[in-house]
């Protein structure tokens, strides 16, 4: 099968359109922080890790933080309303940078310790291109 006929409406509309970060982080705030991009690696195709904690890798400064209790206000709202615990990091500084330490994980098909992350739309459409992301499915 084609993968780029194998895509979703909304993948193929991301590959497509031009979006901003902005944009696609408002978007994916209304699926619950967990439609952003799922990255594919061995093991588990329904994303989590086996403790049933979801690995986020996220740019830097992208979502409210309380100095003072030092904490995420809406990652903590969220985990307390769907009772999805996150392991969030401020691990994507770059497109290229965050590209270059993973693609060679991807290209084995080995956990690049993240479930979720969150490239821009160039970058997520090159994801989806090479069968590196995994559709969200609201389901489960």
């Amino acid at each position: 099968m084609d993968a780029k006929r194998s895509l979703s409406p909304e993948a193929r509309s991301i590959i497509n359109s031009q979006m901003s970060r902005r944009a696609l982080i408002a978007g994916a705030g209304g699926l619950g922080a967990a439609g952003l991009l799922t990255a594919c690696g061995g093991g588990s195709s329904s994303g989590g890790s086996a403790d049933g904690t979801v690995r986020w890798a996220n740019w830097t400064l992208y979502l409210d933080y309380d100095s003072d209790a030092q904490t995420y206000p809406t990652l903590e709202k969220f985990m307390a309303d769907s009772g999805i615990n996150v392991d969030y990091k401020e691990d994507y500084n770059d497109n290229d940078e965050f590209w270059g330490k993973v693609q060679g994980q991807l290209k084995l098909g080995e956990d690049i310790g993240y479930d979720i992350v969150a490239p821009t739309d160039w970058m997520a459409g090159r994801w989806i291109r090479m069968g590196y992301a995994q559709e969200f499915e609201a389901a489960n």
